[in-house]
């Protein structure tokens, strides 16, 4: 949506049908973003040309945005991980198999369950593991993580616009993007010396 905002014709393919947040999709469709659900590209040729399904379409520019996915050497450290790769935590994320590794943020599983791979959680992730380090040194027992059920999902769209999500409600409009604004760099702020 912000190149979009900046006067480029986008497309967005997606393997995943439909796009979350719900809202994202409607919002995306009417800032005028071909956005093509469920219809990944299977290929890409020079040119560029994007091959999807039986549809071809030539563009100036192609950016690929993925998921998250493991690091190879991970499953090859002999630690544990789970059927991706990615290594499997305790509640204290601590690796289930060697409990003087720890690990966060999307190189990570909690074996209680996946997390969304969200900045939101892996922030948090690390709050909770700056906590363990402290306690470790001091001899004591590392923290127990407990992620939030829901987290706020706040998506610039351009043009002072954003969406904002979180369980079953969301909000959009130019007053979300000041909040964003202001969350954001409330954070940056935070981390200067």
């Amino acid at each position: 949506m912000a190149l979009h905002h900046r006067g480029a014709a986008v497309t967005l393919y997606s393997d995943k049908a439909p796009l979350w947040p719900p809202p994202l999709e409607a919002v995306m469709r009417r800032m005028r973003v071909d956005v093509r659900p469920g219809m990944p590209a299977d290929e890409i040729e020079r040119g560029p040309v994007v091959h999807a399904g039986a549809s071809t379409q030539e563009f100036d520019l192609v950016l690929l945005a993925t998921a998250a996915v493991p690091q190879p050497w991970l499953r090859a450290s002999g630690l544990a991980c789970d059927e991706r790769g990615f290594l499997l935590t305790d509640d204290m994320l601590r690796s289930v198999a060697h409990p003087d590794v720890f690990a966060a943020g999307d190189c990570a599983t909690p074996s209680s369950g996946p997390l969304p791979r969200s900045g939101v959680y892996a922030l948090r992730q690390g709050e909770a593991l700056a906590a363990s380090f402290r306690n470790v040194v001091r001899g004591q027992e590392p923290v127990v993580y407990r992620p939030q059920r829901h987290a706020l999902v706040l998506i610039s769209c351009g043009r002072r616009y954003a969406l904002a999500h979180r369980g079953h409600w969301s909000a959009q409009g130019r007053w979300v993007w000041w909040w964003k604004n202001h969350i954001d760099r409330k954070w940056v702020k935070s981390l200067t010396v």
